[in-house]
């Protein structure tokens, strides 16, 4: 399987600003390499001075305090080679996540809607720690078995072209079998990683709606289906283990012959009196050496595989679509100029990717500076998409979608966030503290605007009744809190952030009548002084709104003030006849 260029212009950008901890971790292979190579020679040497009649004590002094200090220098050496390594690895891990973070931020919102939330964290913990775990450590062992092999190989031949030869045949034949298995390897571990990232998103679906799971009875079956998935995970992950053992072993039984028949060869050598028992000796350490050093290249191959399959799939996330520019900095709110509205739709159609049919047609409408207007209509007539354009969460597919007289995707998003502001339905609150979600659209916000916003949103009350106050714990999504007490908490939430345009999307559908007249309060108290759209599918939610657009199938089929909606007989008088 070929790499593709974008994986390894990724691995270089992971691994370019630790250069410095690489390198020295590559000298520190060096040194230990070369006291490796040096320690079988000295070896052989000690060896054949206690053998010699007349053996001086001084000389094997010297020899092992010699090799004494040649393993200090290994284990000091091997320390900051490890040293190193995991700095450098941990840190580059750190910095793939941080960029691989930043760039699903930056994806836009249709991006989401085709790619599991389980997958892309798969990517993100996954894959970018794979890196550091297959990746960091991978070229200086490389760099290490390939000096000893290339060394070792050298030395045998000075001791014995014989004996070397015999070593030497392992060679090709190893590096055969690694690119062999390394491929297999590479394919397996690519699908590992899917699979995982599909038992992963499977588990956080059902974490996150364990209530629905509890509500149906459907432990059982949500275990066995993810028993199912995991299955599948250990199977493809014992198929990788395979190939790396049965491959691993071969080349160490290759190895490991070749060495039995150097000893075999070398022992009669030393019978005929061609070799000395201390050439014999090193040559068996060089011949250990030069054998592990092959078996550990082919198991670094197979990791170097495994990174790659990893790298893949991270440098797919890297280059997949184009990003958005990020809403970065504090931004400033957009005044359209006199007799421009403030929101403005022209001849706008919408189709979603992967659908066939038009969620918008030629939907064109304006909403007036401070003007109040609500958005009315069944379930699927494009309520929620027109929100959606006014956010550039997704670009129409035709006409102009224009905030305070600028096309929005011409807007940059700091200007934007700062002039259209969302309450959506599903409050969606973030794990933290109270104060930590209603800062999400303005960091900058000290506890007196955190206070006004509150008491604007009908929610100061119940945020002090906390345990914290504004420093409460809410749990994930806010669980710990009531729907109403959500939705109060994300309409103070956009009233922090001070925007000029409020978009209400649904914002009491999910509660209940009292809870609806809180929040519908809130709401009117939150769009006072402001440009507001509001989506309803209750018609209550409207009656003090200035006008309304009703829409059907895509398309505005009715514009007028309440009343004289309810009095047309249309649509908008259908809806509140059911409703009542």
């Amino acid at each position: 399987m070929a790499t593709d260029p974008r994986t390894w212009a990724a691995l270089r950008t992971v691994f370019r600003p630790y250069r410095g901890l690489l390198a020295l971790a590559f000298g520190c292979v060096l040194v230990g390499a070369s006291a490796a190579l040096a320690v079988p020679w000295l070896s052989g040497e000690l060896v054949d001075a206690a053998a010699a009649p007349t053996s001086e004590t001084g000389s094997l002094d010297r020899l092992a305090a010699v090799l004494l200090a040649l393993f200090v220098l290994q284990a000091v050496a091997g320390g900051f080679r490890s040293w190193a390594v995991a700095r450098a690895g941990q840190s580059s891990v750190r910095d793939l996540r941080r960029t691989l973070f930043r760039r699903v931020l930056s994806l836009p919102v249709a991006f989401f809607d085709r790619t599991h939330t389980g997958e892309v964290t798969s990517r993100l913990q996954s894959d970018s720690g794979a890196v550091y775990g297959s990746g960091a450590g991978t070229a200086p062992q490389a760099a290490f078995s390939v000096l000893t092999v290339i060394g070792g190989t050298v030395l045998l031949f000075s001791i014995s072209p014989a004996l070397g030869s015999l070593i030497l045949v392992v060679v090709p034949v190893a590096a055969v079998l690694s690119v062999v298995s390394g491929r297999r390897t590479r394919r397996v571990s690519r699908e590992y990683q899917d699979q995982l990232a599909r038992t992963n998103a499977f588990s956080s679906d059902t974490v996150s709606g364990i209530r629905v799971v509890k509500a149906f009875g459907a432990e059982g079956e949500v275990a066995h289906r993810f028993d199912d998935l995991s299955q599948e995970t250990v199977d493809l992950g014992m198929q990788r283990a395979r190939i790396r053992s049965v491959w691993g072993s071969a080349t160490t039984l290759l190895a490991s012959s070749a060495i039995v028949a150097a000893v075999w060869l070398g022992g009669r050598q030393i019978q005929s009196g061609s070799l000395s028992a201390g050439e014999l000796v090193a040559f068996i350490w060089y011949g250990l050496l030069v054998t592990r050093g092959i078996a550990d290249l082919a198991g670094q191959y197979s990791r170097l595989q495994q990174l790659l399959g990893s790298a893949d799939r991270v440098a797919t996330l890297l280059a997949g679509p184009s990003p958005q520019p990020t809403a970065a900095g504090a931004g400033h709110r957009l005044v359209p100029p006199p007799g421009t509205p403030a929101l403005e739709l022209r001849d706008v159609s919408l189709t979603y990717e992967g659908r066939s049919t038009a969620s918008l047609s030629g939907v064109s409408f304006s909403i007036a500076t401070g003007e109040s207007v609500a958005l009315v209509g069944p379930s699927g007539a494009g309520k929620s998409s027109i929100a959606r354009l006014f956010l550039d969460f997704y670009a129409p597919s035709g006409g102009r979608v224009l905030v305070a007289g600028t096309d929005v995707g011409d807007i940059a998003p700091p200007d934007l966030r700062r002039t259209v502001a969302l309450v959506p339905q599903d409050a969606h609150l973030l794990s933290g503290t109270v104060a930590d979600n209603l800062r999400l659209g303005w960091p900058g916000a000290d506890l007196n605007d955190l206070r006004r916003a509150a008491a604007t949103a009908h929610a100061l009350e119940f945020i002090e009744a906390l345990p914290r106050g504004f420093d409460t714990e809410i749990g994930e999504r806010g669980v710990r809190l009531s729907g109403g007490q959500q939705q109060r908490l994300a309409i103070a939430r956009a009233r922090v952030a001070d925007p000029a345009v409020l978009l209400l999307d649904e914002a009491t559908s999910a509660l209940d009548t009292a809870g609806e007249a809180v929040v519908r309060s809130a709401m009117a108290e939150a769009r006072r002084g402001r440009t507001s759209l509001v989506i309803a599918h209750r018609l209550s939610t409207v009656r003090d709104c200035d006008r309304v657009i009703v829409l059907s199938r895509g398309r505005v089929v009715e514009e007028g003030t309440p009343d004289d909606l309810l009095g047309s007989g249309g649509l908008f008088a259908e809806l509140a006849q059911l409703q009542r």
